[in-house]
């Protein structure tokens, strides 16, 4: 074994490690642009490589740094491993490995393009920036791993070449996150591109406001097939943190052209199990095609009830599937019972009601919409014609007032009592009565008119009231009607008359026959009346003047 310092090959000096030497260099490995470096043995390098020339690898070399590459490195059965901290391979030359093996502590970064037969990432994480790790072997197995795998989030992507028949692993993932997937197809020998992207796709270039309305939120990781050489049909298996596997339920794909929608996969089996959350699809040879994980909206509900319905009439509406309903109205009152609601409309015109539905990921489905007419009712107006003092045994007349009535029916404390538009009707007896009036239009829409008839009976007299002016109680009068004939005489307790009168409708304002006030205290009355059913009857009575 021979060490050395550093190691350095210039001014268009050759130099070769012949097969079965092994060199240890614990400094820089620099080689200008006019150099060639032949390595048959194996090389380890503590430091980093400065290359502008030409360095073949038939035999293994270890590097602990950097390596800078301007110039090309050609390896034909030989390693390249990486096996320091932190490591990146940049440069504008070209890198062709056998295998590149990753190992020691830190990432690995790959600035310039990376083309390979075999890689082994053991436990390293490889980015690839904005570049291409491309691994050519076509054995399922040229690419392994213990737990590392390949970050693209810049743009950059893992290359795979693919024979029909087998199925091919891609280690990708983000730092955080490991998101493999895997290859297939049953045609010809195949070229795919992969990547994984833990960022929002907007910021991709892949708008995720270009989704149909049926989405209701997506995810901010997705894979991106970036190549294929063949363009028929490939199986793509898509494997999600677990975490993501009730968040979700479908997979949505596009090129990346933000004026093309995202289509959603159709199917997209979506498999959980302990480690790992599946979703299989299949993918032709799109350049740049996308998948990203969404959410759909709940089924969008079904909204039964009437079309039309009355002015203040409640009607129940229901809503199909039963779930969490949000409702809707427009012009009118909701009550809400789940995935019922009662609604009623206050004025005469179109409205609507809605339904969506909600799911426990605050998704809510499309809207369902019921426009509803709204029927005007027919107006309720009534006209009592009866005396000024209803009595008993009296024919009153109550008419529909209104214009828009198809149908009127009435009744009496509630009981039928007739239709049509006027109803003559009689009490015999005393009381007050509740007359209701139901009104139907065309519309077939009803409206009610309660009204409450104070029936009196023939005669009332009163006992008191005080002729002092100040407007209230200054007058008498006897209560009555249905009467033929009336005679009234009001004496003083000597016997006195101090009034008199045959007119029903009298008012005694308290004076005498001489237009004196009288004094206060209290009067005797003889009153003869005569009904019109023709009783006679004499009343006898006291009533009190009071100042």
């Amino acid at each position: 074994m021979v060490e050395a310092q550093s190691l350095w090959v210039n001014k268009g000096v050759d130099i070769a490690i012949n097969p079965g030497t092994e060199i240890v260099v614990f400094g820089d490995l620099r080689i200008d642009s006019s150099s060639r470096f032949f390595n048959s043995g194996q090389l380890h390098l503590e430091g980093s490589i400065y290359q502008n020339g030409n360095l073949q690898l038939d035999g293994d070399l270890y590097v602990r740094r950097d390596i800078l590459n301007e110039g090309n490195i050609v390896a034909n059965n030989s390693t390249l491993e990486l096996n320091g901290t932190q490591q990146t391979i940049s440069g504008s030359g070209e890198t062709r490995l056998y295998r590149l093996r990753l190992s020691g502590q830190g990432e690995k970064y790959a600035d310039q393009d990376l083309a390979m037969r075999y890689l082994d990432l053991h436990n390293s994480l490889l980015f690839t920036r904005k570049n291409k790790a491309r691994v050519d072997d076509e054995s399922p197995l040229s690419i392994t791993r213990e737990t590392g795998y390949v970050i693209s989030d810049s743009g950059g992507a893992l290359y795979r070449a693919i024979q029909p028949g087998a199925e091919y692993l891609f280690p990708l993932g983000s730092e955080n996150i490991y998101a493999p997937a895997w290859f297939s197809t049953l045609h010809e020998a195949d070229t795919a591109g992969l990547r994984f992207v833990h960022s929002d796709a907007n910021l991709d270039g892949l708008s995720r406001n270009y989704v149909g309305e049926n989405i209701c939120f997506t995810n901010a990781d997705f894979y991106t097939q970036l190549y294929r050489s063949d363009t028929a049909a490939a199986n793509l298996r898509l494997h999600y943190p677990l975490t993501y596997a009730h968040t979700y339920n479908t997979l949505l794909s596009t090129p990346s052209d933000t004026t093309v929608f995202w289509d959603e996969q159709n199917p997209a089996n979506l498999t959980v199990s302990d480690s790992v959350f599946t979703i299989a699809t299949q993918t032709r040879g799109n350049k740049n095609k996308a998948f990203l994980l969404a959410r759909t909206r709940p089924e969008q509900p079904q909204v039964t009830g009437d079309d039309s319905i009355c002015v203040a009439e409640q009607v129940l509406f229901n809503a199909s599937p039963s779930a969490i309903i949000h409702w809707v109205a427009g012009g009118g009152i909701l009550s809400i019972e789940d995935d019922k609601a009662y609604f009623m409309a206050s004025s005469a015109g179109q409205s609507f009601i809605s339904a969506s539905l909600s799911d426990t990921f605050g998704c809510s489905s499309l809207s369902s919409e019921k426009l509803i007419e709204v029927m005007p009712l027919p107006g309720n107006d009534l006209l009592v014609q009866y005396p000024e003092f209803p009595y008993e045994n009296q024919v009153f007349s109550l008419n529909y007032a209104g214009a828009d009535a198809e149908q009127v029916y009435w009744y009496q404390d509630g009981i039928p009592a007739g239709s049509g538009n006027a109803l003559q009707i009689q009490f015999d007896a005393p009381g007050a009565y509740l007359i209701r009036m139901d009104v139907f239009n065309e519309y077939g829409c009803s409206n009610t008119r309660d009204t409450l008839l104070h029936i009196v009976s023939g005669l009332e007299l009163p006992d008191s009231f005080s002729p002092n002016d100040d407007g209230i109680n200054d007058e008498l009068s006897f209560i009555n009607s249905g009467l033929q004939r009336f005679d009234l005489k009001i004496y003083n307790r000597w016997g006195g008359l101090v009034f008199s009168s045959i007119d029903a409708k009298f008012n005694w304002d308290g004076r005498n026959q001489n237009g004196e006030k009288v004094l206060p205290g209290t009067y005797f009355y003889v009153l003869d009346v005569e009904f019109q059913s023709h009783k006679a009857a004499r009343h006898k009575g006291t009533v009190a003047v009071v100042y």
